[in-house]
């Protein structure tokens, strides 16, 4: 797929993507039936700003994520217009995570955590990781686990996105190499999205839906129960085409925030 926020707040969310732990059950937030995940690969200058607020107005409606790609990694330099857009994240409800490329484990180990470390270093506050080009095959299973046990040692309760593409063996969940991955992205409906019947095994949060090329917005709500069907906890629909299907947010965003929003208060899509 190339081309600190209020503690509380923060704390909420990580209380979606966190396993394992015990809780109340008054100290569970509720969670929501599905989040949008944004891969935000527009740099923001002033004539972008307004998809960038619309992501962080929307925040406040929907959980909403952002994967923030400065230079396919987060460059040599911390840019100033990145830095000021994760200081409006910090404001808000919208949480951000850096694009890291690992080209089907073909990118050595050293060079992957060394772009983890400069995330962190140049961006603090970041909340985790998107890691794109996930190998699929159970092979390279034990080479994920390592790049997260790095991204957690870098940031504790890190949010960390895998993008295999497609479903990838059972071993990367296993071996908790993400928080959620990426299942299917694909440029057609959802629709001819078939996960085996273990995926089941597993929250529906930890998979993700990425479709662009859906050019009406009339197509959402099916789009949309879809994913709820096919035990799918976190999506984005766009317009979009290729080569980079992900330089703007749709035209019907605040239609699909709508309708995630109404989704996760209980109405059926």
């Amino acid at each position: 797929m190339k081309s600190p926020r209020p503690l509380v707040s923060l704390a909420a969310l990580l209380a979606v993507f966190t396993f394992g732990r015990s809780a109340t059950a008054a100290e569970k937030p509720a969670e929501p039936k599905l989040t949008i995940i944004v891969p935000m690969y527009l740099y923001p200058e002033p004539a972008a700003l307004k998809h960038w607020d619309a992501l962080i107005a929307a925040a406040n409606k929907a959980p909403i994520v952002a994967i923030i790609n400065p230079a396919s990694g987060p460059g040599k330099s911390a840019d100033p217009n990145y830095v000021e857009i994760l200081k409006k994240a910090k404001a808000s409800k919208l949480t951000l995570v850096g694009y890291v490329s690992t080209s089907y484990a073909k990118i050595p180990l050293r060079d992957v955590t060394a772009d983890i470390d400069t995330w962190q270093r140049l961006y603090p506050g970041m909340h985790g990781f998107f890691f794109d080009e996930q190998s699929s095959g159970a092979d390279q299973a034990a080479h994920y686990e390592s790049i997260a046990q790095h991204a957690r040692k870098t940031i504790p309760k890190a949010l960390i996105i895998a993008n295999p593409g497609t479903l990838c063996d059972e071993q990367y969940f296993q071996k908790n190499t993400a928080d959620i991955w990426c299942t299917f992205e694909a440029g057609e409906k959802p629709d001819s999205y078939k996960p085996p019947a273990w995926v089941k095994k597993y929250p529906a949060r930890r998979f993700y839906l990425l479709s662009y090329g859906m050019k009406e917005a009339s197509a959402i709500p099916a789009a949309l129960r879809t994913a709820v069907d096919k035990h799918v906890g976190a999506v984005f629909i766009t317009n979009g085409v290729l080569p980079n299907p992900w330089d703007r947010v749709p035209p019907y965003w605040d239609a699909l925030v709508t309708e995630v929003a109404n989704i996760n208060r209980g109405k059926k899509p």
